[in-house]
C-alpha cells in the first residue's frame, strides 16, 4: 500500500505539536508546570503557596496554552527562516508499506523503517501520525487518504507488522 502526501508548514507546525502532546513524558511535563505554576500564582497568609484549584488553575491552563501559542510562533519563524534547509520536509512524500518497514521517500531522500521502531500510530484531529522511536514521527494530512477506509487500511497494515 502506498501513500502520497504533500505537507506544508502548517501540517509540520501542527503535526509537531499533536506528535509532543502523544508523547507521555511531554504530557506529564505539561501537567506538572501547570501545577507548578499554579501552585506559585497563588500565595496564602503565612506566604507559603496553597495548590488551589479552581480560577487560579483555570489562569494557569489559559497561560499555558499562550505559551505554547508562542512556541508554535517561534516553529513557523524557524520553518521560514530555514526553508531552504527543510529539503525532505516539506513538500510531496510517499509512504509504503513494505515487507522491510514503513518506508518513507521524498525528492531528496529515501528512509526505511524497520517494523520493530514503530511504536504507536493514531489518528488525532485532521492527521493520522506514526511515532517511530523515541521523538521521530510521521504526519500525514487526512486529506492524503481517499477515504476513511484506506486510512483505517493503513494503519491496520501498520499496527499488524509492528503490533503497535
Amino acid at each position: 500500500m502506498k501513500i502520497t502526501t504533500d505537507l506544508t508548514r502548517i501540517d509540520v507546525i501542527i503535526g509537531t505539536y499533536l506528535a509532543a502532546l502523544m508523547n507521555p513524558p511531554n504530557l506529564i511535563f505539561f501537567v506538572l508546570s501547570s501545577a507548578f505554576l499554579s501552585y506559585l500564582s497563588v500565595p496564602s497568609n503565612d506566604g507559603i503557596g496553597p495548590f488551589i484549584f479552581g480560577a487560579t488553575w483555570i489562569v494557569t491552563t489559559i497561560l499555558m496554552f499562550c505559551l505554547l501559542i508562542v512556541a508554535l510562533l517561534f516553529v513557523t519563524v524557524i520553518l521560514n527562516l530555514l526553508n531552504r534547509r527543510l529539503k525532505g520536509v516539506l513538500g510531496k512524500h510517499e509512504f509504503e508499506i513494505a515487507e522491510a518497514g514503513l518506508k518513507e521517500s521524498t525528492e531528496f531522500n529515501t528512509t526505511t523503517h524497520a517494523w520493530s521502531a514503530i511504536d504507536s500510530v493514531r489518528d488525532i484531529f485532521r492527521y493520522t501520525i506514526v511515532h517511530i522511536s523515541g521523538n521521530h514521527f510521521h504526519v500525514l494530512p487526512h486529506r492524503s487518504f481517499h477515504d476513511a477506509d484506506e486510512r483505517n487500511r493503513f494503519k491496520t497494515e501498520i499496527r499488524g507488522h509492528s503490533n503497535s
